[in-house]
């Protein structure tokens, strides 16, 4: 599935049966106390409880505590089931920047086959070359796809000619993809042009509007330069 993290589909049938848990859950712990006393001689309790004794006040406190207790849990329960109803209806509604529902996706771990960086690009041509002309559908390869479940690549990025120790560097995620990856994602290119098999294109970038946003700010990223210093590129 892509996104993985914002699968977000759900049968009519589980949300009806969490909402109604979820008004169980609420209600029960709220009436169950009301419904006992609504049950008792309320007015026989009336007049004797002026003569009660101290234990018998003190059990009483200790009830009534326990209802106040049982009401405002079941008021704090209620209150998170509806603002996570909420968010979900309103998560249903954000645009991820992507295609994400004609698209599948194939994880294959290049590195624990053996091969190399270099072989590794190598090896997604041919698959590709040989994949695409039979299937009649448009395939790239990326490193990493949006909302990717694991370890984030995040690297450590000189901005144009600005010199920085990697400590101190600002970071981002940087991810290789092949050049029909926008197009087979459905991300349109807000400036600039897309990515070719040209060798020269080998290190040209594409990036976000977000980070360009953060990079170069007030300016077009068009033109910019991205230094890697993790791996030196």
């Amino acid at each position: 599935p892509i996104p993985q993290r914002i699968h977000l589909e759900m049968s009519w049938r589980v949300a009806a049966a969490s909402v109604a848990l979820a008004v169980m859950a609420a209600l029960i712990p709220a009436v169950a106390p009301v419904w006992q006393l609504l049950r008792r001689d309320l007015t026989r309790w009336v007049r004797t409880s002026g003569n009660a004794s101290t234990a018998d006040r003190g059990h009483l406190r200790t009830q009534r505590t326990f209802v106040r207790l049982q009401i405002a849990g079941a008021t704090a329960f209620l209150a998170a089931a509806l603002v996570a109803g909420a968010l979900f209806v309103q998560s249903r509604r954000v645009d991820p920047g992507f295609d994400v529902d004609h698209l599948v996706a194939l994880d294959v771990d290049v590195p624990q086959l053996g091969y190399a960086p270099d072989r590794a690009h190598a090896l997604a041509n041919r698959v590709l070359d040989r994949l695409q002309p039979a299937s009649a559908r448009i395939m790239a390869v990326a490193s990493r796809v949006p909302f990717y479940v694991g370890m984030t690549d995040v690297h450590a990025v000189e901005i144009d000619d600005a010199r920085c120790a990697p400590a101190h560097c600002a970071t981002s995620g940087l991810y290789a993809v092949t050049p029909d990856f926008f197009a087979v994602m459905g991300m349109p290119l807000r400036a600039g042009r897309a990515l070719t098999r040209d060798p020269a294109d080998r290190d040209a970038i594409v990036v976000s509007e977000t980070a360009a946003a953060r990079f170069w700010p007030g300016r077009s990223a068009l033109g910019g330069r991205l230094r890697d210093r993790t791996t030196g590129r």
